[in-house]
């Protein structure tokens, strides 16, 4: 637990403060910890000041002492390891008010609906809805997450999260990206006119909103577009639409200032949406929003050096760069295809932006399983057996700032998120150990002491709801069983 100072050493800091450089007072003050900034002039820290919201000083305990004043709040940190609020920049909380009772009943929301097996527990109350879409964001506090992009928001959920917000104070600031292009089987295709209706009908605090599309579909059901055929089958897969009326989608979704998340997951499908988003370049004069092709699991050699020359940012899944899923990924690409899954260092020395994501719920939240994974390219439940594509494999310093200053990047965030800077947003994760020097394996259990957003303590430690944190670990279990 983070312990408040005692008071002769307040008193000692005060006269500290009396004597040093005039300035406001802070609200709070962080002491004795190692603050790894990510800020190259000042990479570790033992101190932070804070006022409204915003690091107000970052330096020794000397630098920060001439900002506590008497109702200050001075906590000593005893020593803790502290990053910058982490971000996730793909991620599915809006799903848990769609699907409420996949954790609390164990069976999908979806096949419920389809055997038409309603009760009145059973039955999808808006106070249901809206308590999910809570639990979803304790979830993402106790992981030391304080930004998010929501990967796929339709209309009718956004009510409940102002319901929410209504409620209580945000605990992250998020990028909801409504989809304008749903997958092969119901695209639903919307312009961005209904986009910008959407994102002006329900204004939410720290919600700001961009486009979802699908390029291509996925490699379990072979719908992921390739440019050669599945192992041991003739289809390679097909683009959700046609090239033609992706490019037109996306330049106007461009003009209209919406950074896109483009769904694509075999090369040709990765392919299709760096042409497009040329296309969209070519006819914009200047930067503009920052787009990201999600998930990328191939990529064709000659598109590497695309996404640094287009602008272009690259999201991948950090969690299923693992054996876990090589069985699967072998039989639906053979062996060579699979050296080259999910190409984190390939991307990165091609020169792109590439940052990690959990895609949760589809697996683990946890940033520190994602980390172990990107660094070993092992399955963090058997890593003795052996490494997927180890050729991919990038540093722990790396994915540490995947996970921080590169996801805020490609969130638009930079700005304000993935360092502590004074003038950024006092975002903080606490964690029980120093990263940079502990063994590798023991990033697959580390836990979060404490995560602050805008200076504020969000989460403490506590335990989580029952049935998410009983979930949260069943995925960790599934995705290590196999």
């Amino acid at each position: 637990m983070l312990t408040e100072m005692p008071h002769a050493v307040i008193a000692l800091l005060l006269s500290l403060s009396a004597a040093g450089p005039g300035g406001p007072w802070a609200d709070a003050v962080y002491l004795n910890g190692d603050f790894y900034t990510l800020d190259p002039r000042a990479p570790h820290v033992e101190a932070v000041a804070i006022l409204e919201g915003r690091f107000l000083r970052v330096g020794s305990r000397e630098d920060v002492a001439g900002a506590i004043g008497p109702r200050t709040e001075v906590v000593d940190l005893g020593g803790a390891f502290v990053l910058p609020g982490l971000v996730d920049p793909h991620t599915h909380p809006s799903f848990e008010a769609e699907e409420p009772f996949h954790f609390e009943a164990g069976v999908p929301w979806d096949w419920l609906r389809r055997h038409r097996v309603f009760g009145r527990w059973l039955i999808p109350t808006r106070a249901r809805r809206v308590g999910a879409l809570a639990d979803a964001t304790r979830i993402i506090s106790s992981y030391g997450i304080t930004s998010f992009g929501d990967g796929c928001v339709e209309p009718e959920i956004l009510p409940l999260w102002q319901e929410l917000l209504r409620r209580r104070a945000p605990a992250q600031r998020a990028v909801f990206f409504v989809r304008a292009l749903g997958p092969r089987r119901s695209p639903a295709l919307r312009s961005a006119a209904q986009v910008v209706q959407i994102a002006g009908r329900q204004p939410l605090p720290d919600v700001r909103f961009g486009a979802k599309l699908w390029v291509d579909g996925y490699f379990w059901d072979q719908s992921a577009a390739l440019d050669a055929p599945y192992q041991g089958a003739r289809g390679r897969g097909g683009l959700t639409v046609a090239p033609a009326v992706l490019e037109r989608l996306v330049g106007e979704l461009d003009r209209a200032g919406f950074p896109i998340q483009a769904h694509a997951i075999g090369e040709r499908g990765v392919g299709a949406a760096l042409d497009a988003f040329e296309a969209a370049r070519r006819g914009r004069a200047g930067p503009g929003p920052q787009h990201a092709v999600v998930h990328a699991h191939l990529v064709r050699p000659e598109d590497l050096p695309r996404f640094a020359a287009l602008g272009v940012a690259a999201s991948l899944d950090a969690y299923l760069a693992q054996p876990a899923v090589r069985d699967a990924v072998g039989r639906a690409l053979g062996p060579a295809r699979r050296e080259r899954y999910l190409p984190f260092r390939a991307l990165r020395e091609a020169g792109a932006l590439v940052g990690a994501h959990s895609d949760w719920a589809s697996a683990s939240m946890s940033p520190f399983l994602g980390m172990y994974v990107l660094v070993t390219r092992r399955s963090p439940g058997h890593p003795e057996r052996g490494a997927l594509g180890p050729g991919n494999a990038i540093t722990l310093a790396q994915a540490i700032r995947a996970y921080t200053l590169d996801n805020a990047r490609l969130l638009g965030m930079e700005r304000e998120v993935g360092s502590i800077e004074p003038g950024k947003s006092a975002d903080l994760a606490i964690l029980d150990r120093d990263l940079l020097h502990a063994p590798l394996e023991a990033l697959r259990d580390v836990r979060v002491r404490a995560t602050v957003f805008r200076g504020r303590r969000v989460y403490d430690g506590a335990e989580l709801p029952l049935r998410l944190a009983r979930s949260e670990r069943e995925l960790v279990d599934l995705g290590n069983a196999h």
